[in-house]
């Protein structure tokens, strides 16, 4: 056991410096040092979470893909741009038969627009939309090990990343290529709330909490989920930062009510980004 906790402790150890000492600026003497960031744990999760779904490349396209992908006008044609933010997910079907559709409250515009990247990159060879897939879904996984690493020691963030890497709850939306939202939303959030956490710390305070509302604003355009956001950052305040519970309380009241913006596509990108500043304001403007 001993020898296990040892190793374990070289593994998520900042890497030692061998030959000679370091000299510590005159600045930083009296201070402490940031530790150097060790790299082998978040290859070792990003190679794990790309060797998962490795045999996804052999899949074809399914179900919705043929319809969003293989049927969808708006993704072959790139002079369609403009639509992806003026109608929803099924909007293409509402143009061609308006009596059988009548379209829905999926206003996801950067679902669109990386479809019709991938399709002006790929065309219709499946196995490259998979490994887009793939690589999103790793990226995922390296985020929550970079926030995890932010709230909680190294070695705690790893086990958590490589449980989250390992979970078949992820499976669909890695192997179904029409699932791309999900990976989009969870980006994007994911980097929504490093930014938030960094503004909270006093890293750049105002440039990290215009990225996180820049990427909340993204993955409201990608997913609907996104709408929940701000009680997440309510639940952060709270069990992160041991955030006064009554003001907390008023808080989640007042993000309540942004949380019935309408994001129909009538109304394009102002929704959004109007949810993104007032929610991040409700919570950061109570806490400075």
């Amino acid at each position: 056991m001993a020898r296990k906790k040892i190793k374990e402790r070289k593994l998520f150890a900042a890497p030692e410096s061998h030959g000679k000492r370091e000299e510590i600026p005159a600045a930083n003497r009296r201070g402490s040092v940031a530790p150097k960031f060790n790299w082998y744990p978040l290859a070792l999760l990003l190679l794990v979470s790309l060797s998962l779904y490795g045999l996804t490349l052999r899949n074809n396209f399914v179900t919705d893909d043929k319809l969003q992908i293989l049927s969808n006008p708006n993704v072959k044609d790139p002079q369609n741009l403009t639509q992806a933010f003026r109608g929803d997910v099924w909007s293409f079907a509402t143009q061609k038969n308006s009596k059988k559709h009548r379209g829905t409250n999926y206003y996801r515009p950067l679902q669109l627009l990386t479809y019709m990247a991938e399709y002006s990159a790929f065309g219709e060879k499946s196995w490259p939309w998979h490994l887009m897939n793939m690589v999103l879904n790793a990226i995922v996984v390296a985020l929550v090990y970079l926030l995890l690493t932010l709230l909680a020691e190294p070695a705690l963030a790893f086990w958590a990343a490589l449980l989250f890497a390992l979970h078949p709850i992820h499976t669909e939306a890695v192997a179904w290529v029409a699932a791309l939202p999900e990976l989009e939303c969870a980006l994007f959030l994911l980097l929504a709330l490093i930014f938030y956490h960094r503004a909270r710390k006093g890293t750049a305070s105002a440039g990290s909490l215009a990225f996180s509302t820049l990427f909340l604003a993204a993955a409201l355009l990608s997913k609907e989920v996104a709408l929940l956001f701000p009680f997440v950052l309510v639940a952060y305040e709270w069990f992160f930062r041991g955030a006064d519970g009554s003001q907390l309380l008023v808080d989640s009241r007042r993000i309540s009510k942004h949380t019935g913006a309408d994001l129909h596509p009538e109304n394009s990108l102002l929704p959004s980004l109007r949810y993104s500043r007032g929610t991040l304001a409700n919570c950061w403007c109570r806490r400075t």
